[in-house]
């Protein structure tokens, strides 16, 4: 991946002479990294992969006979982690932070 701020294409080869390929994201240490910098690509990644939580979990958090506290525990335990990996080093720009994300987020914030 080159970052940069206007696209370029640059070749390079691994030592045996192989030409790797170039791609605008990948997923690195489980944050997703953009070539033109910024978090969105990262934050959508960090929403899917806590909604995917939220769905394994749903036979706990949806069960009525558990009590409120366990369920409290669980998505404190079990489902934030997941979302907010990696946010302190997000760099957000301002319609990533006016961007209501909670559209895509089933449970309570």
């Amino acid at each position: 991946m080159v970052c940069a701020k206007t696209a370029e294409s640059v070749q390079i080869t691994d030592r045996r002479g192989k030409a790797l390929k170039q791609v605008e994201n990948f997923k690195y240490l489980g944050s997703v990294i953009h070539a033109q910098g910024g978090s969105e690509e990262d934050i959508k990644a960090r929403i899917a992969a806590a909604r995917k939580k939220w769905e394994e979990l749903t036979g706990v958090l949806c069960d009525r006979r558990m009590p409120i506290a366990v369920k409290g525990k669980v998505y404190r335990t079990m489902i934030m982690p997941v979302l907010i990996y990696g946010s302190e080093a997000w760099t957000l720009r301002r319609r990533e932070e006016e961007r209501p994300f909670v559209r895509f987020w089933p449970g309570p914030l």
